[in-house]
């Protein structure tokens, strides 16, 4: 499971890779090629958990 820090850190560390921009770019490449577009700021848990019916 991610947690905002998680992601956090992951972020910055590609940020001193100076990796963010180039596979940012290559990511949202592949979503336009599917038709789909990313949009800044949306982070989506799509978690699947167990509901009593």
């Amino acid at each position: 499971m991610l947690d905002g820090a998680t992601v956090w850190r992951f972020r910055a560390r590609l940020k001193e890779l100076v990796l963010s921009k180039p596979l940012l770019g290559r990511f949202g490449d592949y979503l336009a090629q599917a038709g789909l577009e990313a949009r800044n700021g949306q982070i989506v848990d799509a978690s699947i958990v167990p509901v009593p019916i």
